[in-house]
Order: structure tokens, then sequence, then C-alpha cells
């Protein structure tokens, strides 16, 4: 358990009056509507579902540019990407949406709206379908014009006999006998 080593770090860089440790929470939704801006400063990422939330919640997003957040994360429109392990890159970005409220109000509107135009379960069913019937360029650089993000998972049904239990979605055309519906 790290809560006291964490407590400790807090207590002496004084901060105790800046951070709260909350620990294991139910009410999520409630956290993230108090909340002004949602901190994303991973190393690895594979689909970024705590960013969804907080992007549902009308939140601006700061996270590192890695795989997973570049794929739900707009730079410079519904948040801003920040290079890896850069911690100045990131109190640089959090000071603009600190010092800019009106940045950070309208780059929480854009995060709601991708969030009900491009990743809603009816947007997700519809562009998965286009892409089983090869119908979308699953290859499209856009972020706003990918079917769903490139670096995503498929887990194909159990009895596929051409792939292993996952693969890359550029490799579902090789075995969309399996997985599309006719």
């Amino acid at each position: 358990d790290q809560m006291p080593v964490l407590e400790q770090l807090i207590s002496d860089y004084g901060l105790s009056d800046s951070v709260t440790l909350l620990g294991a929470i139910d009410a999520v939704k409630d956290v993230l509507q108090s909340a002004d801006i949602y901190v994303q400063p991973s190393f690895q990422e594979g689909m970024p579902n705590s960013v969804l939330e907080a992007m549902a919640a009308h939140l601006p997003i700061v996270a590192t540019r890695i795989s997973g957040n570049e794929d739900v994360v707009r730079d410079q429109y519904n948040g801003l990407l920040v290079p890896a392990k850069d911690r100045a890159a990131l109190t640089q970005a959090l000071a603009q949406l600190i010092d800019n409220p009106a940045l950070a109000v309208a780059m929480g509107q854009h995060s709601r709206e991708m969030i009900d135009t491009q990743f809603c379960t009816t947007a997700v069913i519809a562009k998965l379908e286009r892409a089983y019937r090869g119908q979308t360029d699953v290859h499209s650089s856009a972020a706003e014009n990918r079917p769903f993000p490139l670096r995503s998972r498929i887990v194909p049904r159990a009895d596929c006999p051409s792939r292993p239990a996952g693969f890359w979605i550029r490799r579902l055309r090789s075995c969309a006998g399996c997985h599309a519906r006719e």
C-alpha cells in the first residue's frame, strides 16, 4: 500500500491544502464533474477509458503524447498533448488552461461533442460495421476520421482459425469471415 508514502510526500512538499487522495471510489462521475481539467500523464496506454469518462464529463484533457491518448485527444481541440516524461511541458499545458478558463471550457465542450459523435455506442458500432465490410479506411491518419482508435485491439471469436486471441484491427480484413456480419 503506497498511501502512507504518498501522504508523506504531500506533506513534505507542503501540498496538504491542495492535494486530496481519494483512494478507491465508486462515484467517478461525481468526482469528474467537480474537476476543471483532467490530466493523464501516462507512459503507456491502450484505450484510455478514464480519458473517455473525463471527456464525457465536459473536461479538457492534458495528456502525454502516447499511443491511446493520441487516439482520443485532438491537440489544441479538446485538450493538450505533451511529450511523455516532460514535466516542464506538462506544467506549461496545465498553466495554459488554468490561465485561460474560456479555452478550458471550449475544450471541455469539444470533448463532450467528440463523445456524442465519435465514441457513443451507435457511432462505434456503425464504424466497426463499415470497417468489417471494408467500407472505411482504417489507416486514416486524422483522429476524427478513424473508425475507431487505430491502435485498439479487436478480440475475435474463440473459434477463429486464422488468428490468435488478439490482433491489430488493420489485420481484420484477412479474417473477415469469422468477424463480419453478413
